[in-house]
């Protein structure tokens, strides 16, 4: 089961008060925006406990709503994956900004292009570029290109993907121009390098 927290949603069910725990949470290095908590019963008593108004929605109110979101952050903040709880409902709750290479490294993989990049860190093309260069001494497209790259022979060695997903999810939009940038850097196809990597 996955639950989706949204910065509005948290805001709305706190409201009139903020609880200490998203006031100062305990410090937690990471930049982690998922947790995976452990099954426990009290988990299942809550999900039953939804399922139950699931059935009945005629009883669902705003109200109940709140209370059972309360509830499930209450569980959840007492998991043993509580640090990382924490640091993720705060950062929704208080969003931080975002430095430069955060938002590269979030977009590796993507078909964006320099100006949408440029955009997405409130830069200029021309001092987006200037700044890229300072972080990762390359140029913008030959880092991102190879780093695509990379995590495509990554996948190909450790999946069983096939080699049209592997070139959606690397970023690539043609399998065919993915198939000949890969050559040009592994000296092999996709699939020569997958069969050599398994010999």
């Amino acid at each position: 089961m996955a639950v989706h927290f949204y910065p509005e949603v948290l805001k709305k069910v706190y409201e009139k008060e903020i609880p200490e725990f998203l006031k100062h949470p305990k410090p937690y290095i990471g930049r982690e925006v998922a947790a995976k908590v452990p099954d426990d019963i009290l988990l299942q008593k809550y999900i039953e406990s939804i399922l139950f108004y699931f059935d009945n929605p005629s009883i669902v109110n705003e109200e109940i709503l709140i209370l059972k979101l309360k509830e499930l952050i209450l569980l959840l903040i007492n998991t043993k994956n509580t640090p990382l709880v924490l640091q993720i409902l705060s950062s929704l709750f208080s969003p931080v900004s975002y430095t430069f290479k955060e938002v590269i490294e979030a977009h590796l993989y993507t078909d964006l292009s320099q100006t949408e990049l440029a955009q997405l860190t409130n830069l200029s093309l021309s001092s987006f570029e200037r700044e890229f260069r300072k972080h990762y001494n390359s140029s913008p497209a030959a880092y991102l290109h190879n780093k695509k790259l990379e995590y495509a022979a990554d996948l190909l060695r450790v999946s069983d993907n096939r080699i049209s997903d592997i070139t959606f999810s690397c970023g690539f939009n043609n399998a065919a121009h993915f198939s000949k940038c890969f050559s040009e850097k592994y000296g092999m196809s996709p699939t020569e390098y997958r069969l050599s990597q398994k010999e």
